[in-house]
């Protein structure tokens, strides 16, 4: 532990922290042990109070004059001095225990951070003081800990970037460094232990916290949704808007954290809008304003590197499946298991940095490492690449996809509806468990495999929500609503196209428009392509200003709890099935019917069973009886940053 501790011009030091001492010399002090017209030495702690502590007894245990002293505490004595002498010392106890419990907690968190051998500065320290830093013993009561300048200087600076520079658009460098004089005043330094929580979700945000030392987590609804670590700022936008906290932020280790309150913060405001007014009437906000659209998130730029259980080589190319925007799908096997088949996604390089799709990627490939081991969803089994490639390999589904069996059956029976709908909701309720959205969510998606059931596939549009973003001026936030528009139109929930914001709920507003879909051979908001006609109806069937018209399949008599769930799914999102808990969806009674543990457990029969020949069958992927083909890759020669990990 890199603890510095010696004695100069009458002052002790401790790990760079200054502690007044009110005596000539400590020697001297130490010297003098039990002497009754010495006066008590004191440490200034960091709120400026002066705090008596026995120097001679730095390790916490009672020394020998002091043993004799409180023996004599029952003996009363009419002689006043002995009196006064009892009765600080007896104070000088009490508050050194104070002391040492805070102590301790500062000194176990350093100890954590560094493993280093104690180095110890020695200028007129005593040998008592040296012996016991130098043996490793616990020091409880050494001096009361006050941060160092250097410490609170760069914890301003990070204030400040967060808190103001992105909020004030012209402040120059004197500006600054006034603004950051502010922060240095008004920082407030807390010690907190591994488990602690800093702020609860939902709680008025009356602080901004800047980490010094350890990481944190932010939890919402239960959920890790990100983390941070040394040099991070959080908390900044509750005080900036007043808003309340998005989640909690608990302490993974222990941790040191500078706060500003509130109060400081509308203070330190008022003082740089006034002078920061003259030339910035109309640019408050500029910046930020440009800047905000740089949000780095950080789970989405994070790459792990996959343990491949089978290598490249291993594998045998079968047939092709399908042909996509960056490239085909195959059916491959091992060369030791050629009757055993995956799928082997191949996509091109030079299209997918062409398009500028290296992120999603990366985030479907983290969404499907992070969704594996649910029976409703594809599995990933490694990612690989080469000079001109990126290759996703998976489990081989070769029954079609969902699309193609309503086509074929144009109308499907309420049986084969409830069971497919159940496997759909099994997978967005894992999905969204897991912290992703998959924004995606069509019959074309839903794969068949060969035992009859869907597995949901595609995640090359999923977020991870809620999610931690770094803002332009260096604060971490916690997001619980996304805002890109994406997906299929005909799909697309009203917060995608009214810009309001929008979480897990869209999948389900898509999972009622594939029920609808299933009953009546057409999607509720399919106006032949017109998209200004589906978006119309879809605002207003989300804001509530026009009922969903049903088809008339799910007016039947008999099909009530169908036009129920369809209804309570296509719906505003306050209302939505599912927004509040999942769990909510497959508890319909809709659903009263299946037999959902045999279902989960994959011993239900399946209303269908696709017909697969053998390990090379993609007979159910064949678009107008022929068989797809593959088309030529471009060569890459770009760089690899992007894709490191595969």
């Amino acid at each position: 532990m890199n603890l510095k501790l010696f004695a100069k011009n009458n002052k002790v030091l401790v790990d760079d922290t200054e502690a007044s001492v009110n005596v000539k010399s400590l020697d001297e002090r130490i010297a003098a042990k039990g002497g009754g017209n010495s006066k008590t030495p004191s440490v200034s702690g960091s709120e400026g109070s002066t705090t008596p502590i026995d120097i001679e007894n730095l390790s916490g245990r009672p020394s020998d004059s002091r043993r004799v002293r409180v023996r004599s505490l029952g003996q009363r004595s009419s002689d006043a001095a002995s009196t006064d002498r009892m009765k600080r010392n007896t104070d000088s106890m009490l508050e050194d225990a104070v002391i040492s419990g805070y102590l301790k907690t500062r000194l176990e968190a350093r100890w954590q951070q560094v493993t280093k051998k104690s180095l110890v500065g020695n200028s007129q320290l005593s040998n008592f003081i040296l012996d016991e830093i130098k043996s490793g013993k616990s020091l409880e009561a050494v001096s009361a800990v006050k941060e160092t300048d250097e410490k609170k200087s760069r914890a301003s600076q990070l204030a400040v970037k967060a808190a103001m520079e992105g909020y004030f658009s012209n402040l120059d460098e004197s500006s600054l460094a006034s603004t950051k004089a502010l922060f240095m005043d008004n920082l407030q330094r807390v010690d907190m232990k591994a488990e602690e929580v800093i702020c609860r979700q939902n709680e008025p945000g009356d602080k901004l916290f800047v980490l010094e030392e350890g990481q944190v987590d932010f939890i919402v609804n239960g959920k890790v949704a990100g983390s941070a670590k040394d040099g991070a700022v959080f908390g900044e936008l509750s005080l900036v808007y007043g808003v309340n906290r998005q989640c909690d932020v608990k302490c993974t280790t222990n941790c040191i954290i500078w706060t500003l309150d509130a109060l400081a913060f509308r203070r330190i405001q008022a003082i740089v809008a006034k002078d920061n007014l003259r030339t910035s009437k109309s640019k408050i906000m500029t910046k930020f304003g440009k800047e905000a659209s740089t949000l780095s998130e950080v789970q989405e730029v994070s790459v792990k590197k996959i343990k491949n259980e089978i290598t490249f080589n291993e594998l045998t190319l079968l047939n092709v499946v399908g042909q996509g925007t960056f490239g085909a799908v195959h059916i491959v096997s091992r060369k030791s298991d050629p009757n055993f088949s995956y799928a082997l996604k191949k996509m091109s390089k030079a299209s997918i940095v062409e398009r500028e799709n290296e992120s999603r990627v990366v985030i479907e490939r983290n969404a499907l490492m992070v969704v594996k081991g649910c029976p409703f969803i594809i599995s990933l089994m490694g990612t690989y690449q080469d000079k001109d490639c990126i290759y996703f390999l998976t489990e081989c589904v070769q029954g079609g996809n969902l699309i193609s069996y309503m086509i074929d059956k144009d109308i499907l029976t309420h049986s084969e509806s409830m069971f497919y709908c159940y496997n759909i909701a099994m997978a967005l309720i894992h999905t969204h468990n897991k912290g992703y959205v998959h924004r995606d969510i069509k019959p074309e998606n839903c794969l068949i495999d060969k035992n009859g059931y869907v597995k949901l596939c595609d995640y090359g549009m999923a977020k991870r929500l809620p999610c931690t973003v770094v803002l332009p001026n260096g604060g971490t936030e916690v997001v619980r609503l996304a805002y890109t528009m994406c997906g299929t139109p005909e799909f697309m929930a009203p917060e995608f196209v009214l810009s309001t914001g929008y979480d897990h709920g869209v999948d389900f507003w898509a999972l009622g428009c594939i029920l609808v879909e299933m009953y009546s051979g057409r999607g509720p908001f399919d106006f032949d392509g017109d998209l200004k006609k589906t978006f119309k109806a879809v605002c207003l069937v989300g804001m509530g200003r026009k009922a969903l018209d049903l088809p008339k399949q799910l007016k039947k008599k008999g099909m009530e709890s169908a036009g129920d769930f369809a209804r309570k799914l296509l719906t505003g999102n306050n209302t939505r099935l599912g927004t509040e808990s999942p769990n909510d969806v497959i508890e319909h009674p809709y659903f009263n019917q299946l037999d959902k543990a045999e279902i989960n457990n994959l011993t239900f029969q399946a209303p269908y069973i696709p017909k697969v020949s053998g390990a090379k069958d993609a007979s159910n992927f064949k678009q107008d009886g022929e068989a797809p083909k593959e088309d030529p890759i471009e060569p890459y020669s770009g760089a690899n940053d992007w894709c490191e990990g595969f």
